[in-house]
């Protein structure tokens, strides 16, 4: 997955592509991100919310359901973007 993001651009940003953050809190960012997208339409909080979810996603501590949501929202994500582009 292409995102065209710079991992130094903001310390969140950082953090985003920090493996060690635990399922919960890259879920809560994700939220964060995706509801700045949804009230703004900013591409990049899209980027950084499928980002986010992809790491939980493909992180075997995570519940499985879990994953298997944030794989869903993912793929409902990346269809939004590519709709956009």
């Amino acid at each position: 997955m292409q995102t065209g993001l710079d991992p130094s651009a903001d310390s969140f940003d950082s953090a985003v592509m920090d493996d060690e953050q635990p399922p919960a809190r890259m879920v809560a960012g994700a939220l964060a991100h995706l509801a700045r997208h949804m009230e703004t339409g900013c591409p990049r909080a899209s980027r950084l919310a499928i980002l986010l979810l992809a790491k939980v996603a493909n992180d075997v501590q995570a519940d499985a359901h879990l994953r298997e949501h944030a794989r869903e929202l993912v793929d409902v994500l990346e269809r939004d973007h590519a709709d956009i582009h």
